[in-house]
């Protein structure tokens, strides 16, 4: 069963009014936007106090490599989802993030993907 193009509108700004719907976006392929390789950095926090997560966070938002970026709870403090087009790329944000957020990680440590299984939420937020 097919929906007409003005039901599905319909139905979709309902779902958004509803809040059902958080936002419209495309899904745009890394590796066309030049970003083959996704790492994971797992970072363990020295001092965690509120101001330094916070300054932390608004870093990390506007970090271009970082894709997405958890405060979570167990062994690291926090998780990075980058996108980098190669080590090269990785090593300077690396290099970067050390250097920017001096004495705040203690510790970082970085899954690198070989092959994406399922990969079903991912969101490249990068220029057109």
């Amino acid at each position: 069963m097919q929906t007409r193009a003005p039901a599905a509108r319909g139905r979709t700004a309902g779902l958004k009014q509803d809040g059902a719907i958080e936002e419209s976006a495309a899904r745009v392929n890394p590796k066309a936007r030049g970003r083959s390789m996704t790492v994971l950095v797992e970072l363990d926090i020295l001092k965690e106090h509120r101001h330094t997560l916070d300054a932390f966070q608004t870093w990390a938002a506007k970090a271009p490599q970082v894709q997405a970026c958890w405060h979570a709870a167990g062994d690291m403090d926090y998780v990075l989802q980058l996108a980098v087009r190669d080590l090269d790329e990785y090593n300077d944000f690396i290099d970067r993030m050390m250097r920017e957020q001096q004495g705040l990680v203690r510790k970082y440590k970085s899954i690198i993907e070989l092959t994406a299984v399922k990969n079903i939420n991912y969101k490249l937020y990068s220029p057109i």
